[in-house]
């Protein structure tokens, strides 16, 4: 399930906010689909040794988000439509890093679940990139490019 253009860039501006409030580590969560398709951010602590250059998510915190979002905890039941992160001084495409999280066998650890990068340059939001699993590999979708 991929949200509306329109909630995708409401999707956009939320998790560049949420970057540019930490611009010097690496944020990171999950986008979840709430009543009605609308998607919700779920900020997790990034549990990384170094998270100003990595991002790790515990899975005991994606277990308890999975478990509310079915649970219909807070605002309903809900599905995992992507997992976030920033760069704070990289681009918005998956690093080598990032694949190994996200994949397993070459495939999804997450089948159906995009991964979504901000990326921020010189502690602002640059580029919001939608990377979706297609045909053998992510695929990149910009949410949101800075002008210029």
């Amino acid at each position: 399930m991929t949200p509306s253009p329109e909630a995708l860039a409401e999707v956009a501006a939320r998790l560049a906010a949420l970057a540019e409030a930490e611009p010097h580590r690496e944020i990171c969560g999950l986008v979840e689909a709430g009543p009605g398709g609308a998607p919700r951010i779920v900020p997790l602590a990034n549990r990384a040794a170094d998270p100003a250059a990595a991002f790790a998510l515990d899975p005991a915190d994606v277990l308890a988000a999975l478990r509310r979002a079915a649970g219909g905890a807070g605002d309903g039941p809900g599905a995992l439509l992507a997992v976030y992160h920033s760069h704070p001084r990289g681009g918005a495409g998956l690093s080598a890093t990032d694949l190994d999280q996200a994949l397993c066998a070459g495939a999804p650890l997450l089948p159906g679940v995009a991964q979504v990068v901000v990326a921020l340059q010189d502690g602002r939001t640059d580029r919001v990139c939608w990377h979706r699993w297609e045909g053998g590999r992510y695929r990149p979708t910009d949410l949101w490019r800075r002008a210029g």
